[in-house]
Order: structure tokens, then C-alpha cells, then sequence
């Protein structure tokens, strides 16, 4: 009956009013839109209070030209639920609204206001509309209603469309009680004036303009030019700072020594691709200025040592200026010094030799004790003060300007880094003894390296301080070391023996950007944790299992706080065949192995008796192994992007599945395999909600699938199906189905199957013309 305007009108001469407000849709809009004021609000008045508030619906989240219509008739009504007038007002001044018409603003106004009491909301609503009306005394009047009414104040008070309300007299006394507003963007903080602005959020490199706002004292802004830092640091009350920095060349580190020494900035957090430098680096930095009384180009260098500026201030740096570096108060200072003087400095000729000594200056990560022990294999001592014996110095962090007077006094200075690979090739160090208790020993030791019990885990560092360390722990101790929950000495202990034992490449990987990482913080999502396991084995290629150490990572972190998820994507880490000790996460949640190059599963994966979600888009799959079947909770499942040529059988054996992908991607080359039929088994699938089979070359769809009764999307994008089956319109809970790029016959049969279905409410993308 809602075909076209006569029919509609056919209906109201007969007295159907009733049975047109019951029967209108959203798709009858355009119909709708067409009929005269009157007979649309005759039709509204006959529906019921559920259609009025569908049609409200219709209008809040339909086409921004359909909505004054549909609200010019239901704000007519007086029993509409309060949101709705709510709604209403907004769609007077949506951004892609019309300019506000002021007769329709007054009307909308009368029919809500009343309603202010019930959803305060409305105030807030009523307040931007007399804004756009240029009503400002009006604007105050509604925001102190709200206020009156225990409306969220907060939101009025952080809308960046009333800024310009903030040197109104009175506005801001509205919000007195509450923290200073967050201007967005600085169009809006111009609107508002430099005296209301204190706290601001800003894009684009703002530059010189932050001037303006000298009452500024938070400020996040990412920014791409000098400028905008220079104007920073002529901040005299800025107490915060976030800065994302987006500089394609190098920093100013002269600018940048400017900021950090601003005497208000209390927390500053600087970014620039994807490593930060954290306030309590930054407060560390200013301490040390202030207790050791930095001259300036000390400070310089230190500042371009700690944000890596890359301006040319390290490489013009002496050895001794990175010296006197290394006893910085902030470590991220002193390794960066550390890994440039690591080709500043180099190890006499000729090595040791019996009879040198080598005297200490600052802190190592090597246990003295062991060191001493390797210098006597070669016959060198260990000195406490440097003698005519001393062959050289060994420059440690913070050594208090013992290293400097080591190198004034013409002792050679080199690394403890440096010291070991001189002993390493004097007296190359096995790792463990004979093979046999080598493998016992590490089978033991990775036991109690992985245990909760802390004090297993202290007794494994000791047995491997005290009897060497066997191959193959490297990663059980860096996530030991990591684990920010245990004790210091235990960590201290993990740190010492990786000093002693991995190999230089890991050592200088570890000394750099992931030893500032934090991979068990709160904030730490699955994709961090990837995300520097790679690039910890990026840096040191060949030394050490990516995939064990992110395995050990995630089993190590609490479940509690982070779930038991282990996401292996993008191609970063790959494999043919999925490590034997995943399989010992068997309380892992999520698996997501994606682009890895993976063939098979292995038959004991229902050993992870916990997956509720696999991942295994972008892979090699041909085939699934009927272990797969045991995995009782598993109820979301994702093959696509895989090479089956037909579909696994054991998948129909896994009736409690809740969403099932067997999609191909459209963007890719050509895919060697598609699947061209499917079994007539998906009856099997009872409790499946959604199903994806998107750009297989489908060309029907199996009877069974007509006995899913909880399917609700079903996505045949891209397929070959040319006649969509007529029990599509039987399926009870189907409510969406994807057909866009469907090799689909454009006739009636089609066409009306869709109208058939859009009507029951389910709806469907097509690319079909007039469907």
C-alpha cells in the first residue's frame, strides 16, 4: 500500500489509516515525503506510540534531508517520549543541516522545552539552537536550566560549538564548580579568547598562535615544526604537555632544552613514531640539571641523547663529553651514550695478556665475582685502583667521574660490552658441560623459569649464576627480567646473566628501545606485546624465538588483567607448522595466526581447551585435522584467505559455532583455490549467527542451510550466484545479507525476492539496479 502517493491516498479514502501506520517502513520515505502535511499527521495520529517512536527512529538515523519532515509532523504530537524532542532539536543544527529555519526552530522549542525537567539533555539541545539563532542571552538561560535540573553540565561545558559563549558575562559562572573546559582544536580556543582557555587539544602544528594563549597550563598537541615548540616554551604557567611529534628531519635540540626547563612544566610525554619519552624521564633530566648544575652544552647533549634528535649534537660530540654522559641520572641518557661510544671506543692491541689489570669505573651488568674468575683464565686481574699494571679502564654507568679521570689520566677507556668479546676470544665460555646434563639441567631450569612461584624463579637465577647457563633460556630470562612484578634481585639477576650470555647483538638490542618497554603496564594491548617481541628480533636476527619469547610473554601476563590472547599477524613472525609449545597455553582465549604461512594444524590442537576465538585468516590451510572438533567453546572461528578446495567436513562436527568465515578477499591476485560448491551439511550448524563465503565461486547454495535457525548475516559478496533460493525469505532471525558484486540476474524473480525480504526487515546491500 505504500507504493506510491495514490495508492497511499487510496488507503485513506477507504479508512485504512491504521493499517498504513502499521505497514510503513523506512524504505517508504521517499512515499512518505510526498503526501501533504495532513494526511501525514493523520496517518501518525492513527499509529501507535512504538510507530510514532520507529518513525523517530527513521529520522535521527536516515538522510539528514528526510529529518525535518519526518520531526516537522511528530513534534505535533504531545506523547512523544522526551529523547525524542530531544532529537528533534538536533537535527536543527546537525553540521550537515540546512541553515536553522526560525519559525521551525520556534515550534520545536515550544514542543520540547516542556520536557526539559524529564531529559535535561534538552536544555543543552535547546541552548545550540539559540545559539545558531544568535540568541546568546537565551544560550546562558538554558545552560542555567540544565544546571537546575542536574543536567551533565560537563558536556555542555566541553561543546566546542558554544566556545564562543566563554566571554559571555555569566556563561562561564555556569561552570565554576567544574575543572577548567578542553578546548579542541584551535578555532575553537580563538572562539572561547585567551582567558577562558587553560586546558587545549590542538592538530596541525599550531605554532607561533599558541602564544596568544598565555593562561595555557595543559596542553596535548602534535605538531610538525620548531615553531610550535619554541611558542611552548614561552608558556609561563604550562604545567602539562603531550606532544606527538611529526617532524620528517630532525629535532631541535636547542628548542627542546628550552621546554623541558619551562619552571611550571611539572608532566611532559614527547612521542614521535611510536617511542615516547615519558614524564618521568623528563623529570629525572630536570633534576639532574639542577643537582649536578649542568653547563648548557652538557644539557644540550643530554637532551639530544634522551629524544635522539638527530641534529648532529651526539655526532659532534667528544668521547669525553659521552663519557661524562654515561653518569647521567636518567638511564635512557646513559645508554644512548653507552651505544655511541661503542664505536668511539676500542680495545688496545694485542688484547689482554698476563699480567694486565683492568680496573672498574661505574656500574656493569656482569657479576664481579664471575668477571674476576674470566680475567684470570688469561691471567689479568681484576683491580680495585688503577696501578702500573692497568692495561685499561672499563667505563660503567654512573660512575661518579671516575671514568673521566681514567681517560685523563691516558688509560684507555672501553665497554663492558667490549671487555667481554677481548675474554671471549682470549677464552672462549662454554655455556653448560657435558650435553647430556646440559638438557637436564635447562629442562630443569626452564621449569622454574616459568613458574608463578617467584621463589622457584630466584632459585633457577642462582643454580644458573652458580653452574652456567644452559643454550635455549635466553627467552625465559628476558621475560623474567620484564616481569615488572618480581623483586629486584630476582630481575637484577635475569639482567646479569643475559650480560654474561647472550650473544653482543642481543645484548645492544636489549640495552636500546626494549628496555624502555613495558610489556606488562595496564595500558599493554596483545598487538604491543607483538608488536616488541619483533622488533626485539628484528634488532637481533637469529639469536633468539620470536614466537617462544611473545608465547612466554603472554602466558606470563596476568589473565585477569589482559585475557589470554596471542596474536601472531601481518606476516611478521612465520611459520609452516604451529609450535609444539603454543599448544601449552591451555587456557588461551584467543588465538589469532594470521599471514603467518602456516600449512596444517597439528592433531592435538584441541589441547587449547580454552579457545573461545581462532584466527587463521591469510594462511596456507588445505585441510583441518578432527582434533579440531574437541575445541568445545570454540564459537568463533575465521578461515578466510586459506587454500581449501572444498570445505573441511570436521567443521560440521562443531555444531555450537557462532560465526564462521570461509571468505576470500577481492583484493587480492588471483587466489589459486576457490571453493565451488558446499555440502549439503549445514543443518549441522544450528546456533551459527553469521556466516561468511564472500568471493568464492559459488554458484548455489545448499538446501541445508535453510534449517539454520539463528543465522542472522549472511555475506555471498562477490559469489557466482545468479538466482538467490526462495527459503532466503523463510529464514526467521535473518536480518542482513551481503550481496554486493553477486553475479546476480537482474530479473523480476531476484528483485522481488529482495523486496520480499527488506520488507520482512532484513537488510540487503545489492548492487542490482531498482533493487
Amino acid at each position: 500500500m505504500w507504493h506510491d502517493v495514490a495508492a497511499v491516498r487510496e488507503c485513506l479514502r477507504t479508512g485504512r489509516v491504521a493499517a498504513l501506520a502499521r505497514s510503513l517502513k523506512r524504505e517508504n520515505v521517499a512515499t512518505w515525503r510526498a503526501l501533504e502535511p495532513v494526511e501525514r499527521r493523520e496517518i501518525l495520529a492513527a499509529g501507535s506510540a512504538s510507530k510514532r517512536e520507529e518513525v523517530a527512529g527513521f529520522a535521527a538515523g536516515g538522510r539528514v534531508a528526510e529529518a525535518p519532515v519526518l520531526f516537522d509532523d511528530l513534534v505535533t504530537l504531545p506523547d512523544l517520549r522526551p529523547k525524542t524532542y530531544c532529537a528533534a532539536l538536533e537535527t536543527l543544527y546537525h553540521e550537515y543541516a540546512d541553515p536553522i529555519d526560525p519559525e521551525r526552530a520556534r515550534i520545536y522549542l515550544a514542543a520540547a522545552l516542556p520536557h526539559g525537567a524529564a531529559y535535561p539533555k534538552i536544555f543543552h539541545c535547546a541552548a545550540r539552537v539559540y545559539f545558531e539563532l544568535g540568541d546568546r542571552d537565551r544560550v546562558v538561560r538554558m545552560v542555567a536550566a540544565g544546571k537546575r535540573n542536574d543536567g551533565s553540565l560537563w558536556l555542555i561545558r566541553d561543546d566546542m560549538a558554544l566556545a564562543p559563549m566563554w566571554p559571555h558575562p555569566g556563561y562561564a559562572e555556569l561552570f565554576a564548580h567544574l575543572d577548567p573546559p578542553l578546548f579542541r582544536g584551535m578555532e575553537a580556543a580563538r572562539a572561547a579568547g585567551p582567558a577562558a582557555v587553560r586546558r587545549l587539544r590542538a592538530g596541525g602544528s599550531p605554532g607561533g598562535r599558541l602564544r596568544e594563549f598565555v593562561n595555557l597550563e595543559w596542553v596535548d598537541v602534535w605538531g610538525d615544526d620548531e615553531e610550535t615548540l619554541a611558542a611552548l616554551a614561552d608558556l609561563p604557567r604550562l604545567a602539562r604537555l603531550e606532544f606527538s611529534a611529526h617532524f620528517r628531519g630532525p629535532l631541535p635540540t636547542g628548542t627542546l632544552t628550552r621546554l623541558v626547563q619551562v619552571p611550571a612544566l611539572e608532566e611532559f610525554t614527547f612521542e614521535r613514531g611510536g617511542e615516547a619519552v615519558r614524564p618521568g624521564q623528563i623529570r629525572a633530566l630536570r633534576t639532574d640539571f639542577a643537582r649536578r648544575d649542568l653547563p648548557v652544552p652538557e644539557r644540550l647533549l643530554h637532551v639530544a641523547l634522551l629524544f635522539a634528535t638527530g641534529d648532529g649534537t651526539t655526532e659532534q660530540a667528544g668521547v669525553r663529553d659521552l663519557v661524562a654522559a654515561m653518569d647521567s641520572g636518567v638511564p635512557a641518557v646513559r645508554q644512548a651514550a653507552k651505544r655511541l661510544l661503542a664505536d668511539r671506543l676500542t680495545a688496545p692491541e694485542g688484547g689482554l695478556r698476563p699480567g694486565d689489570g683492568v680496573v672498574l669505573a661505574g656500574k656493569i651488568d656482569s657479576d664481579q665475582a664471575v668477571l674476576a674468575d674470566r680475567l684470570a683464565e688469561v691471567g689479568a686481574t681484576l683491580q680495585r685502583r688503577p696501578g702500573p699494571a692497568t692495561r685499561l679502564a672499563v667505563a660503567g654507568e654512573q660512575h661518579k667521574g671516575r671514568a673521566l679521570a681514567h681517560l685523563d689520566a691516558g688509560v684507555p677507556l672501553i665497554l663492558e660490552s667490549q671487555l667481554r668479546d677481548l675474554l671471549d676470544r682470549a677464552a672462549p665460555q662454554p655455556l653448560s658441560g657435558a650435553a647430556g646434563d646440559g638438557e637436564e639441567l635447562a629442562g630443569r631450569l626452564r621449569v622454574l623459569l616459568t613458574s608463578p612461584d617467584e621463589a622457584d624463579i630466584k632459585l633457577a637465577v642462582d643454580l644458573a649464576r652458580q653452574g652456567g647457563l644452559p643454550p635455549g633460556l635466553l627467552e625465559e630470562l628476558i621475560v623474567v627480567w620484564k616481569d615488572t612484578r618480581l623483586g629486584r634481585p630476582v630481575r637484577g639477576g635475569a639482567q646479569k646473566l643475559l650480560a654474561e650470555h647472550a650473544p653482543a647483538a642481543l645484548r645492544d638490542a636489549l640495552a636500546g628501545a626494549f628496555a624502555r618497554t613495558n610489556v606488562f603496564r595496564d595500558s599493554a594491548l596483545p598487538w604491543d606485546v607483538m608488536s616488541a617481541a619483533h622488533d626485539l628480533a628484528e634488532l637481533c636476527p637469529g639469536t633468539i624465538d620470536e614466537v617462544r619469547l611473545l608465547t612466554l610473554l603472554i602466558a606470563r601476563r596476568d589473565p585477569d588483567r589482559f585475557g589470554r590472547m596471542l596474536d601472531i599477524c601481518g606476516g611478521w613472525m612465520t611459520f609452516t607448522h604451529l609450535p609444539p609449545y603454543v599448544l601449552e597455553l591451555t587456557d588461551l582465549g584467543h588465538l589469532r595466526i594470521e599471514q603467518a604461512g602456516l600449512v596444517e594444524l597439528p592433531d592435538d590442537i584441541g589441547r587449547l581447551a580454552g579457545l573461545h576465538t581462532l584466527d587463521l585468516g591469510r594462511n596456507q590451510l588445505t585441510s583441518l585435522p578432527a582434533g579440531i572438533s574437541e575445541l568445545r567453546d570454540l564459537r568463533n572461528l575465521d578461515l578466510s584467505n586459506n587454500h581449501f578446495a572444498q570445505v573441511p567436513s570436521v567443521l560440521f562436527a562443531m555444531g555450537d559455532l557462532v560465526r564462521l568465515s570461509l571468505a576470500l578477499s577481492n583484493w587480492k591476485p588471483p587466489w589459486p583455490v576457490h571453493l565451488t560448491t558446499l555440502p549439503d551439511l549445514f543443518d549441522r550448524l544450528t546456533r551459527l549467527v553469521h556466516l561468511d563465503l564472500s568471493h568464492q565461486h559459488l554458484a548455489a547454495l545448499p538446501n541445508s542451510m535453510r534449517a539454520m535457525p539463528n543465522l542472522v548475516g549472511l555475506n555471498l559478496r562477490g559469489t557466482r550466484l545468479r538466482e538467490l533460493p526462495e527459503w532466503l525469505t523463510e529464514m526467521p532471525k535473518l536480518r542482513q545479507l551481503l550481496l554486493e558484486g553477486a553475479s546476480l540476474d537482474n530479473d523480476a524473480v531476484n528483485r522481488d525476492l529482495i523486496a520480499r525480504l527488506r520488507g520482512r526487515g532484513v537488510a540487503v546491500w545489492t548492487d542490482l539496479a531498482d533493487a
